[in-house]
């Protein structure tokens, strides 16, 4: 037997057994599409093995769902093929890091940069030196990241990131301020300029910045993990994304995903376009925003929530006649919903209608920010709407209420 077959022979002895998963719940595209995946898969193997390909075809599309124990056993399994393919140990080191795994995720990434400098991979091992509380080597890794792309503001971060651990905050400042500039979303930016200009003893820029930290970062380009992110079908993975991205205010990207996701349900489905509106109204793109309740209006037009967001937004957006009916329905349909009588209240004072505004109110408990709404709502009241004097005292009594 000639030498490359008895290698290829010791790494299929070696492969690790890709677990099934169940595909149970997932949207039905998906579940097609794994099916498939595993289909392929299995018939490689009964035929004699499935190639280095195959393998990291089947793991992006399971890392792309993150289904991570057979994405790494496909990656391992590709790696094993073929170890000069710095793809597979770079995909195994992103799921290993996922996992919570951060010593394996940087002995992967070890192998994939002795087979290729990648330069995600290069910026990732940085990131991960720190993790480990090893700054010096993570200096280290940024050097030939510099020679790939000195501006990247992903660079710049962990520029700064680096400087700060080697308490070199004067040296942190530039770089973070250069990331920030260049990716003013990236709210964690803020936090590191903060602690850098702390230790500078300026604590009035300290606490601008630390005001304004939040937990978005700033990520090199990835084509790898693109391709991986490309994958995906289906609604149900959009809106995962969507939500960790909302909730980490990341609203940008939350709209994106939710975009995704509307896409991926043909524009039939009353989630991602709530979740939409609401990334939208985020970034203050309002009309974007009514637009999509408009489209979930048309597709549910009894839904509470719908009808709750749809009037809550025509109602600050100036609209109030527009928002009222909407609310009034809502009210009508849950009598002891306090927001949305409350809302309701609010779209009838800024119509003037305080009549119906006060008993609108009257079975609400006003919290602070309420009364401040009401109080708002009450000054910038038409002139000419019509009340009795009863109905403009009892408003007003409310509104100082929380004082």
């Amino acid at each position: 037997m000639s030498p490359a077959p008895a290698l290829l022979l010791a790494a299929l002895l070696q492969a690790a057994d890709v677990p099934d998963v169940s595909l149970d719940g997932l949207d039905p595209a998906v579940a097609v599409q794994l099916r498939d995946v595993r289909h392929r898969l299995d018939a490689a193997q009964r035929a004699g093995g499935a190639s280095a390909a195959l393998f990291g075809d089947a793991g992006r599309h399971y890392h792309a769902y993150g289904m991570l124990a057979p994405a790494e056993a496909c990656y391992r399994n590709a790696e094993a093929l073929a170890g000069e393919d710095y793809r597979w140990p770079y995909l195994l080191s992103v799921v290993q890091q996922e996992a919570g795994r951060v010593e394996e995720a940087a002995a992967s990434l070890g192998r994939a940069l002795a087979a290729q400098r990648y330069y995600p991979a290069l910026l990732r091992m940085a990131a991960l030196a720190l993790v480990l509380g090893r700054p010096d080597e993570a200096q280290r890794w940024l050097a030939p990241a510099r020679a790939h792309a000195p501006t990247d503001p992903a660079l710049l971060s962990v520029e700064g990131e680096v400087a700060l651990a080697q308490a070199r905050p004067a040296e942190a400042v530039p770089s973070l301020e250069e990331a920030l500039r260049r990716e003013p979303r990236a709210s964690r930016l803020h936090h590191l300029l903060g602690m850098a200009y702390r230790d500078l003893g300026r604590a009035d820029e300290a606490r601008a910045h630390l005001a304004q930290a939040g937990a978005v970062g700033v990520r090199a380009q990835d084509p790898l993990l693109d391709e991986v992110r490309s994958l995906r079908h289906g609604e149900s993975s959009f809106m995962i994304e969507g939500h960790q991205a909302f909730r980490a205010g990341d609203f940008a990207g939350a709209a994106a995903a939710f975009a995704g996701a509307v896409e991926a349900s043909g524009g039939s489905s009353v989630g991602p376009l709530l979740n939409l509106a609401a990334a939208e109204e985020r970034l203050g793109r309002l009309e974007g925003a009514l637009g999509h309740l408009e489209q979930a209006r048309r597709l549910e037009p009894s839904h509470p929530l719908v009808l709750f967001n749809l009037g809550t937004l025509r109602a600050r957006s100036g609209r109030p006649a527009e928002a009222e009916p909407l609310l009034a329905e809502l009210v009508k349909r849950s009598p002891a919903d306090a927001e949305a009588r409350s809302e309701w209240g609010l779209a009838l004072v800024a119509l003037g209608r305080l009549d119906d505004a006060e008993r609108a109110f009257s079975t609400v408990n006003l919290d602070e920010a309420r009364c401040r709404r009401l109080r708002e709502a009450l000054a910038a009241r038409p002139l000419s709407g019509l009340a009795t004097g009863g109905a403009v005292a009892a408003l007003g009594r409310r509104a100082s209420a929380c004082h």
